[in-house]
Formats: C-alpha cells, sequence, structure tokens
C-alpha cells in the first residue's frame, strides 16, 4: 500500500470512529446528577430515610432537582421525581432500565430473586408474563366477576357482625377472591392458616427489601458470615425463606394432587377447583423441575399481585370517607340513582358510575399504596439531560412525587375525586399510570385490583354510612409534605419499615343508611 492509501485510510478510519470517540468521550465528562453530599466511601448511606423515604426524597428533588444522585459503598442510587425522567427513562428507555437489582437479603439469602416482581429482566421473566397476561387478561377476568360478587357480599356481612374489625375483613375479601383464582382455595372466615401464611411472606419481603435496612445489601460479602456468629440478618433470611417455601410450594403441591390428569401413581383424588394453578397443572401434567418451579412461581405472584396493596387501598378508602363525609354522600346520591335501594351493585353497573371510578383514581392518587415503584435497574451505561447514569445503577421512581405535584394536580392534599370529572386532560392525568409500576416492570394485575376495590367499595357505600366513632376527634391538618390527622390513634401513615403505605387503625361506625339497605344483606 502506498503512502497515499494508507493516509486515506487512516483518515476515512478517524472520520467513521469520531462521532463514536466523542459520544464515548462526552459520557465519560457529563457529571452525574445532583445529590446531597455523603461521606467518603461510606457515601450516602446513613442518609437513607427507613420511614417514609419518599417524603425525603421529594424533598431532595426540591433542593437537587427532578433526578437525584446517591451513592452506598459504591453503589450508585438514582432517584427519579418527575413525569418526565420517570417516563423517559422507565417507559421509553424501558429496554436498558427493566432489570432488577438483586438484593443480598430479599433476593438471594431469602429468595424471592427467582419471583415475579424481583427476577431479572430477560427469558423468565417474559415466561411469567406471558402466563400472568393470559390469566389476568380483562376477558378473563369478566368470567370471575360473579364470584367476586359472591366474595364482596360475604365480606359485608362480616362488617355487619364486626365492622371495628374491618382490616381484617377486608383482608379476607382480597385473600378470598385472590386464593380461589390462583389455587381454588377458600378462605375460612376467621384465622386461615393459608391466609396468615401469605400475610407473613408479604411483610417478610418488604421489611428484606427495604433500602438501608440490611448492612449485606450494601456489603454483599457478609453474606459469608457464619450463622454461629447470631448475627441478626442471618436468623431473619433463614426464618423468611422458610415462610417464602411454604407458601410457595404448598398450595400448588396440593392442587396438583388433587388433579385427575396427571399419573394414576400421584394418587390425584379429582377434586381440584377450576384454577390458575389447575389449569397449568393440566397443560403441563409432567412438567420439568424448572417448568414446575415457573409454574409455583407465577401462581404465587397472582397473590403478590394484588393482595397488600389492594387492602391497603381500601382501608385509605375507609380513611377518605371517615375524612370527607361530603365526598361519601355524593357517591351515595350517585348509587342510589344508577342502583337504588332494593338491589345491590354489580359490575354491570359499573359504566354508569362514574363518580365512584373517579373515587378508586383518586384514591390511588391522594395516598397511594406503593409510594416508591419497586426498583429498576440500568443494564448498561446512559446519558440523560447532560448527566452520566452509570450501567448498575439502582432506579427508585418516586410515586408519590408524581402524584402530589401541584402543578399536574392542582390542591394535591385533599380528597377530591371531581378532579378526575374534567375534560382538562393535561391537569389530573389518569393516576393509575403511576400507581402499578412502569415500563416493562407493570404490575399485570391492576385490573383485577380495580375489580375487587369497584365491588367492594360500591357494596359498601351503598348499605352503610362510615362515620367516626367519635366525631370531636377528627382535627386534620394538611401540611406541605404529608397528610397529617390528629386522631386518638396518632397519624394515619404507619410508621414501620414496610414500603407499602397503611394507614393506621382508626375508630369509626358503620350505619346502615335505612332498614330496606340492611335488609339486603339477609
Amino acid at each position: 500500500m502506498d503512502t497515499s492509501s494508507l493516509q486515506l485510510s487512516v483518515a476515512a478510519g478517524i472520520i467513521i470512529l469520531f462521532p463514536f470517540l466523542l459520544h464515548r468521550f462526552q459520557r465519560r465528562r457529563a457529571p452525574f446528577p445532583p445529590g446531597p453530599p455523603g461521606i467518603p466511601f461510606i457515601g450516602n448511606l446513613f442518609q437513607l430515610p427507613l420511614e417514609q423515604p419518599w417524603i425525603k426524597y421529594a424533598s431532595w428533588a426540591k433542593q437537587y432537582g427532578d433526578i437525584v444522585h446517591l451513592t452506598a459503598f459504591g453503589q450508585h442510587i438514582i432517584l427519579l421525581n418527575s413525569e418526565s425522567a420517570v417516563l423517559d427513562l422507565l417507559e421509553r428507555r424501558s429496554a436498558i432500565y427493566s432489570d432488577r437489582p438483586q438484593l443480598c437479603m430479599s433476593g438471594e439469602l431469602v429468595g424471592w430473586s427467582e419471583s415475579v416482581p424481583m427476577i431479572s429482566y430477560g427469558d423468565r421473566h417474559r415466561e411469567y408474563r406471558k402466563l400472568l397476561n393470559e390469566a389476568l387478561a380483562p376477558r378473563k377476568l369478566e368470567e370471575l366477576h360473579a364470584m367476586e360478587e359472591e366474595k364482596a357480599f360475604e365480606y359485608l356481612q362480616l362488617l355487619t357482625k364486626d365492622s371495628m374489625s374491618f382490616p381484617a375483613h377486608a383482608r379476607r375479601l382480597v385473600a378470598a377472591i385472590i386464593f380461589d383464582i390462583s389455587h381454588g382455595y377458600t378462605v375460612a372466615e376467621r384465622d386461615d392458616p393459608r391466609m396468615e401464611l401469605a400475610e407473613r411472606a408479604n411483610n417478610e419481603f418488604a421489611l428484606s427489601a427495604v433500602p438501608g435496612a440490611y448492612l449485606c445489601d450494601t456489603l454483599p460479602i457478609l453474606k459469608y458470615t457464619p450463622e454461629w456468629t447470631g448475627i441478626q440478618f442471618k436468623k431473619d433470611a433463614k426464618q423468611f425463606k422458610k415462610t417464602l417455601d411454604t407458601l410457595r410450594n404448598e398450595p400448588y403441591d396440593k392442587v396438583k394432587a388433587e388433579v385427575t390428569t396427571i399419573q394414576p401413581w400421584t394418587h390425584a383424588d379429582g377434586t381440584a377447583k377450576p384454577s390458575f394453578s389447575q389449569r397449568l397443572i393440566e397443560r403441563n401434567p409432567r412438567p420439568k423441575p424448572e417448568e414446575e418451579l415457573t409454574q409455583k412461581w407465577a401462581a404465587l405472584a397472582i397473590y403478590g399481585a394484588g393482595a397488600d396493596t389492594t387492602t391497603s387501598a381500601l382501608e385509605w378508602f375507609f380513611l377518605a370517607m371517615y375524612l370527607y363525609p361530603k365526598v361519601q354522600e355524593q357517591a351515595y346520591s350517585e348509587l342510589m340513582k344508577v342502583v337504588g335501594p332494593t338491589r345491590l351493585p354489580r359490575f354491570s353497573d359499573r359504566g354508569n358510575l362514574p363518580y365512584i371510578s373517579a373515587m378508586i383514581k383518586e384514591i390511588h392518587r391522594w395516598n397511594p399504596v406503593v409510594p416508591l415503584a419497586l426498583p429498576h435497574r440500568l443494564t448498561q451505561d446512559d446519558h440523560y439531560c447532560g448527566y452520566h447514569i452509570p450501567a448498575g445503577s439502582i432506579i427508585w421512581a418516586n410515586s408519590w412525587s408524581l402524584l402530589h405535584d401541584p402543578t399536574v394536580y392542582p390542591a394535591p392534599f385533599e380528597f377530591s375525586p371531581e378532579r378526575f370529572l374534567s375534560d382538562n386532560e393535561k391537569l389530573n392525568p389518569d393516576p393509575r399510570r403511576y400507581a402499578f409500576g412502569y415500563g416493562r416492570r407493570s404490575c399485570p394485575g391492576q385490573v383485577l385490583a380495580e375489580d375487587i376495590l369497584f365491588i367492594a367499595i360500591a357494596i359498601t357505600l351503598c348499605v352503610f354510612r362510615i362515620e367516626p366513632a367519635d366525631a370531636s376527634k377528627t382535627d386534620v391538618e394538611f401540611t406541605s409534605t404529608v397528610l397529617q390527622v390528629r386522631f386518638r390513634v396518632a397519624l394515619p401513615v404507619s410508621t414501620n419499615r414496610i414500603p407499602y403505605s397503611h394507614p393506621k387503625e382508626l375508630e369509626y361506625n358503620l350505619i346502615p343508611r335505612s332498614e330496606e339497605a340492611f335488609s339486603l344483606l339477609q
């Protein structure tokens, strides 16, 4: 090759490579997003709040901007506090933002890393979604409306007997519907062992997944600490894993023993009720171990897709009715116009009850049951708004902040269903876009959760008026950061470490609307 040809080749190579090299150089020079200063090596670890972290993250956004950068022992953490940032990254760039961080405690030691919400993004996750989308498709769920109406009627009867145990009745209603769908299981009226097991597993997952709750998540090498040292996270992990394994395996194995299409030597007795698990087993009666594990996790995910969160939403509904009697009366007035006093609401009435639908949207917005969406993980370096976001960063979307942005939702701390009856789509967008997760990790159980909320709320308001047990104890204050309500029982927001937002138990009365309404329960 002569000199001129060599020079031309080098020049062509530089021209071709220049945009790539410039892009890499710019990425390296781009700063991280701003954030609070941390301690060398330790970073911001001791600044991570264990209680109501969404409130602190929203306050950081006011100081540093919508995208906040933290570190903890070298782990990059990105907090997203605006609609544009959340949707740009978690939805429009979902191909690289759909992974999950594999936390040492909840994932590796307890075992949740293989579950539907926490599994790494890939083929296994897509298989889970395929199974769940089939089971929880709107048309499929319409076939279950009669069963849900029946369970809601049972719930109403329990409220009549013991209204002060409302949280327990709400949990039972949700569990009764979901376990019927997932495993064909009938929940007992009280003290159901499977329901108690599921609640314990949910609570233990929530505790083990809180950022900063366990040091082994920040220093994974600690997982090799021997059990004989008595270190607490090892004790917790052993107990939490036992709970999870039992919940995943026992309900499925019971259905498997009842399905008639599997081989005779399994002693199937042919008593399996129709359910998601039953259909999976009949479709694949002799699965490979890995296939069966996928089926077990998928069946468990139906419960996990809505049990604790839907129960929490019902609790927030009761609190809202407690605090906003005018809203309650407006909803009742609509029910009487559409349903009348001689029967209970049904799913067929839903399209004619816009105020009830708006109320459900406002419950999701006013106090979202998952204020921080489950964390995402970035799989490759990214560049956004002039900032460098390194691969491996943990991404937290602050849904609470989005749903309390006064420029989007005026008077965000007021409970006002009317905001969703306006024709102005720029203000008060549908909050369910933010309440059920984002992108390829959004909750597959949204339609089921909405169904349960609708029938439970409509049937309750049709029969009962919700009143404070002591009208003098409802002094309400709203601040710029969080709802504060002074009752006999402190604040409505629980102060434990569980990242679900539950109101504390309150004292109230359920007053039958009329003798005619009460007779509907007979």
